[in-house]
């Protein structure tokens, strides 16, 4: 039994709370999931985010809250692909873990922490401002520095996370993987199904 089998076989995986989520990544990227929170900066960050400046999960801690709502997203849909079979009718390169979708998830709004937090008013404010490629930027830094292994697959899922805009699609073409599919899925019913859902809070 894997490590996540034996946390999820201990309490019901809608309820997990945001640190058990982490803990069950025994690959290099949970790892480095870890030395990332080791740093006690980036820990008061996460915890003290909002998941957004107005549009989902706008108070102190609801940047954890989101992000453990798209894992639980994340672990409901790999387990409904998994019995599918979908992943053996796919070409090899396109195949992914469940930790790799989670690994997507923890990293795919990894800036927010530090352009959001909450004043002493409980109201949301601005620490700076990021521009698109400098939330990149700031992303890649966070996987180079801190040893994330990302795959040409969790790449992809990176890229498209939010969905595929404008600029990125191509008619009979498919920008995004299924990897990505699944990762933008888990975000977008938890910032737009559960965005009031206040969870482990």
């Amino acid at each position: 039994m894997s490590k996540h089998e034996q946390n999820t076989s201990r309490e019901s995986f809608t309820t997990q709370r945001f640190e058990t989520w982490l803990d069950s990544l025994d690959d290099a990227n949970g790892s480095a999931v870890q030395r990332f929170l080791a740093v006690p900066a980036h820990q008061a960050a996460i915890n003290n985010a909002p998941g957004s400046r107005d549009a989902h999960h706008g108070w102190q801690g609801g940047y954890r809250e989101h992000l453990r709502q798209t894992f639980v997203h994340v672990h409901a849909l790999y387990e409904l692909w998994e019995q599918m079979g979908v992943q053996q009718q796919l070409p090899p390169d396109e195949h992914f873990t469940e930790s790799d979708a989670l690994t997507v998830m923890f990293l795919h709004d990894i800036e927010k922490p530090f352009i959001y937090d909450i004043d002493e008013t409980g109201n949301v404010r601005r620490l700076m401002t990021m521009t698109k490629q400098e939330r990149k930027a700031f992303r890649a830094e966070v996987i180079g520095k801190y040893g994330f292994v990302i795959t040409p697959s969790m790449q992809n899922a990176l890229q498209f996370v939010e969905g595929v805009r404008d600029e990125d699609y191509v008619p009979g073409k498919r920008a995004d993987w299924p990897l990505a599919a699944l990762c933008h899925a888990a975000d977008n019913l938890s910032a737009r199904g559960l965005y009031a859902y206040r969870g482990e809070i």
